[in-house]
Order: structure tokens, then C-alpha cells, then sequence
């Protein structure tokens, strides 16, 4: 993995990104690795990306559903990376009484398991200060 890190290094351009997929029981060295070859400073992120949304009945101790995309850029000076929104998407941000920003559309298929879907038995209130605080508000949104 080393020298095939080296050659890629030298393959990047100037404003070059490189993304790395791993899983789980490698990602750590790996991240150690790239920080020698690419500088631990061209660091941007480690992006869980979910793999198979049902593993359960495989794992032994904990659901790893997921791997890890490592990324790195040959110079963070140089490089240039934009928030890329839909003009579709872009047009249903709305906000809320607060003023914070949210996006009009559902989001339950991507907090739910696709198994599951929503099981409104798993709600739970939190109660700080004598304030309770409901997971799904009378809008829809969560908080």
C-alpha cells in the first residue's frame, strides 16, 4: 500500500484529491500512512460511508455497517473543494422559529433501518430543566 500511495502522490496534480475506501480494521493504519506520505496538514476527512444497512445477526459485538473514505489533498493550499447543493434542493431551505436552517423534505428513510422503517415505540422524550423536548415536533421535524 505504501508505494502504491507514492506513485499516486506523484500522479496528483497540483490541486489533486485522492479518496481512499477501508474498512473498518484497517482504517486506522492506514490513516497513519497517509498522514506520512501526504502530510498529516492535506488531511480533509474521514467520511463514514454505510455499506450493507443490515449486518446484525453476522457481527459479534458491535453492527459495523460501514467503511471509511480517507481524504487527502497534495496541497490544501491549492486545492479547492465547493458546497455543491441542487438548485431543487437549494429551493427548500426553510428555517425554523430559532432561525436555523432545516431542508422541507423527509428525512425518515435515512434515520430509520430500511428493515424497520420508523417504530414510534422507540421515541423517547428528553426532559432538561422541566422542558421536555419531543423527537419528532408537531412539524415533522426532529429535533
Amino acid at each position: 500500500m505504501n508505494e502504491r500511495l507514492k506513485l499516486a502522490k506523484e500522479l496528483l496534480k497540483d490541486d489533486g484529491v485522492i479518496f481512499v475506501s477501508i474498512d473498518d480494521a484497517e482504517q486506522a493504519y492506514l490513516k497513519v500512512l497517509m498522514d506520512e506520505i501526504f502530510g498529516e496538514e492535506n488531511f480533509v476527512a474521514s467520511v463514514p460511508r454505510i455499506t450493507t444497512p443490515h449486518r446484525a445477526a453476522q457481527e459479534v459485538y458491535v453492527n459495523t455497517n460501514h467503511d471509511y473514505i480517507l481524504i487527502f489533498v497534495l496541497n490544501k493550499n491549492r486545492s479547492k473543494f465547493n458546497k455543491i447543493v441542487s438548485k431543487e434542493l437549494n429551493k427548500k431551505i426553510l428555517k425554523d422559529s430559532n432561525g436555523r436552517e432545516y431542508f422541507e423534505n423527509d428525512t425518515s428513510s435515512i434515520l430509520a433501518s430500511k428493515g424497520q422503517g420508523y417504530i414510534e415505540s422507540l421515541d423517547y422524550d428528553i426532559k432538561i430543566d422541566n422542558h421536555i423536548f419531543k423527537p419528532i415536533l408537531s412539524d415533522g421535524t426532529r429535533w
